[in-house]
This record gives C-alpha cells, sequence and structure tokens, in this order.
C-alpha cells in the first residue's frame, strides 16, 4: 500500500523560504564579516566560501533526492521503489 504525502500552501511557503535563505545567507552576512573579520581572516572566509560553492556545484542533485528518500521514510513508507517513468 503507498501512502501518499500531502503538502499545503504553508509548506511550500516554507521550502521557499528555506531556499532562498540558503542562497542568500552569504549575502546576508557579508556586512557583517566585512565589518567585523581582520583581512587574513577574511580571505580564509572567503577561500572557505568558494569550496562550499564548488561543493554544491558539484553537488548534481544527490542532496535533494536523499532528502525525499529521508522525508519518505519518516512519513511513514514501508518501501521505496524505483520509478521507471523513460
Amino acid at each position: 500500500m503507498t501512502k501518499q504525502i500531502k503538502t499545503t500552501g504553508k509548506d511550500l511557503a516554507w521550502n521557499y523560504l528555506g531556499y532562498s535563505l540558503s542562497l542568500g545567507i552569504n549575502m546576508i552576512l557579508l556586512p557583517v564579516v566585512l565589518h567585523f573579520l581582520p583581512s587574513d581572516e577574511l580571505g580564509l572566509w572567503y577561500v572557505f566560501l568558494s569550496i562550499g560553492t564548488f561543493v554544491s556545484l558539484f553537488d548534481f542533485g544527490f542532496t535533494p533526492q536523499m532528502a525525499r528518500q529521508i522525508t519518505y521514510s519518516f512519513s511513514g513508507a514501508l518501501s521505496l521503489q524505483k520509478n521507471r517513468n523513460i
């Protein structure tokens, strides 16, 4: 028996809010970091920021797929099956 996950507009709004915050958090942090960090630590912060960007670039969509499967499991799915809609 397949269990359907019901989503509402509220769930969609939270999803968009989380996605936009994850994309824009560095723009929010940039003025704070520029004000408080000395130049050598600022350079290190830029290195970490670029490494994080490369990791998300090479992710190839695995994170949303894993999150979807984990959500199915937490919502009570008894089995995860491959869908062959080619």
